[in-house]
């Protein structure tokens, strides 16, 4: 299921992103399933719209624990926020933890800005590839921030492959 529900925030993301529209807070509460069981993006309060690859955004907004490193270091980020977000979600999905966590904000920030995610020597080898790849802390070479968007995940081996 776990792929299932990762293939489908792909493609809601895709949808967004091909119509200019950056959700900026992607994380599980905002995702909800309909009455067939399909993961529907939800809550667009701090959406953007208008913003096509490589359009730059300005207000550091979404909820911590979800947020790229950027949006604490930069002064402009692109939608590959949303991707990163995606990365957390199915960081959490598989492991059942947070990747950057902590007691207070200040400490998830500074763990997002300057750890790197820890990978269990058991994880297989196409999840840790999808998160490396979504959770590149180098936002223009994160999984999905080049023109070929979505479909550079989708194209990765982690929705070929059991987990």
């Amino acid at each position: 299921m776990r792929i299932f529900y990762a293939a489908c925030i792909v493609l809601g993301v895709k949808f967004l992103h091909d119509n200019k529209i950056v959700h900026r807070d992607l994380k599980p509460e905002n995702i909800l399933l309909d009455k067939r069981g399909y993961p529907r993006i939800t809550d667009y309060g701090i959406s953007t719209t208008g913003i096509g690859f490589g359009q730059r955004m300005c207000n550091q907004c979404g909820t911590r624990p979800y947020m790229a490193p950027e949006l604490f270091t930069e002064p402009y980020y692109t939608r590959s926020v949303d991707w990163w977000a995606l990365g957390v979600i199915i960081y959490e999905m598989i492991l059942r933890e947070l990747p950057f966590d902590g007691d207070n904000g200040d400490e998830i920030r500074m763990k997002i800005i300057r750890k790197r995610p820890k990978y269990p020597l058991t994880l297989p080898a196409n999840v840790r590839d999808i998160l490396q790849g979504l959770l590149n802390k180098n936002p223009a070479l994160r999984l999905g921030s080049t023109v070929e968007g979505a479909h550079a995940i989708m194209e990765r081996p982690f929705f070929f492959v059991s987990v």
